[in-house]
């Protein structure tokens, strides 16, 4: 059973269907199809489970923060002829977590270029597929079964039940990709819509604005999938440990983002990648590796004139291995944009602080 409430009616649309996946999808078709007007629509109960909307995220930062300015996940970096906002993303949000601060909006207009850590806008979905199935697939002797032992088999064929997804559909492929479906199919039910993340927002708006990445896709599927077996076994348990705290774990992440806590974002972001050492050992591969070569490409940028807006996942942003650190060690200081900070495009440009 799932309920979904829109922003424009106060009805409560709910569906009762053979699995979560279809309830949620269902009660928020219902949703919009019902309203007078266009709407965002979002669920507010999954079964017995309370959903966080956008909307309280929104209302909880005004409870402590009120009008008092707090940073944002930016910094703006200029020269004599460029000008590069670094912005911290979060890769799912729920709608109402919409509108976006105006200046990430202010900076995407003045952008030439955006910036991304894949260039979406470029991927071709059969291309994607083949790369997938290339890095996700076990060797044709092997299966899941087989990876995973009896005890875990059973554990992740539980939960693919709760979506009508069968274990067996999944026996090629590696733990690595289970837990990628799983994450996924989490999310969708909570409410985080797949194509509702900063950078989807901005990439359906270019406008002719060229898109640009810092990563290639098969480097990213290849740190996703091709990781050693325990590694990849040790990253689905504690996803399995983690499934029922998914809302307020996310919730805490985009809070975090929000307010623009640097602290809290990477805190939560270490949580949510696990406590053992396997999970550690991927975490550190997963941004304190990738982090230094974003880097490097980010600084190259402000050698390119124009305007560019560069948007990573805001926990590659964070702390003494984050992005903004590694360029201030290279020579390039950052100005961090506040809540209450206008941007206006520069007439005269000032050059980096060294």
């Amino acid at each position: 059973m799932a309920h979904a409430v829109g922003e424009n009616s106060p009805a409560n649309f709910s569906a009762n269907e053979a699995n979560e996946l279809v309830a949620a999808a269902n009660a928020i078709a219902l949703c919009q199809q019902n309203a007078a007007q266009p709407q965002r629509c979002e669920l507010v109960h999954l079964n017995n489970e309370a959903m966080t909307t956008g909307a309280s995220l929104k209302a909880e930062l005004n409870s402590k923060l009120g009008k008092q300015p707090h940073p944002l996940f930016m910094w703006r970096y200029s020269n004599a002829k460029t000008t590069l906002f670094l912005t911290g993303s979060v890769h799912v949000l729920k709608p109402s977590s919409y509108p976006l601060p105006v200046q990430f909006e202010e900076a995407f207009s003045q952008a030439q270029t955006l910036v991304l850590e894949v260039n979406l806008a470029d991927l071709n979905k059969a291309e994607l597929q083949q790369a997938f199935q290339q890095r996700a697939l076990l060797p044709a002797q092997q299966s899941l079964s087989q990876q995973l032992g009896p005890n875990l088999t059973r554990r992740v064929a539980t939960q693919l039940s709760r979506y009508g997804i069968e274990i067996a559909s999944l026996s090629r492929f590696k733990p690595a990709a289970v837990t990628q479906q799983l994450v996924m199919l989490r999310l969708v039910t909570m409410g985080y819509p797949n194509n509702s993340g900063v950078e989807q927002h901005f990439l359906a708006k270019l406008n002719g604005r060229r898109v640009q990445a810092l990563e290639t896709i098969g480097e990213q599927l290849d740190l996703l999938f091709n990781q050693p077996m325990p590694v990849q076994i040790a990253l689905l348990e504690e996803t399995l440990e983690q499934f029922d705290q998914v809302d307020q774990q996310m919730s805490e992440l985009v809070l975090a983002w929000m307010a623009g806590d640097d602290q809290r974002m990477l805190a939560e972001f270490k949580a949510q990648a696990g406590s053992s050492a396997e999970a550690k050992l991927f975490y550190e591969k997963l941004l304190d590796d990738r982090n230094i070569a974003m880097a490097d490409k980010i600084a190259a940028l402000l050698d390119k004139p124009g305007t560019h807006l560069v948007v990573v996942g805001a926990a590659h942003c964070a702390g003494d291995k984050g992005i903004v650190r590694l360029l201030k060690e290279r020579g390039l200081a950052g100005q961090r944009i506040w809540s209450n900070q206008e941007i206006r495009p520069a007439t005269t440009r000032q050059h980096t602080q060294h």
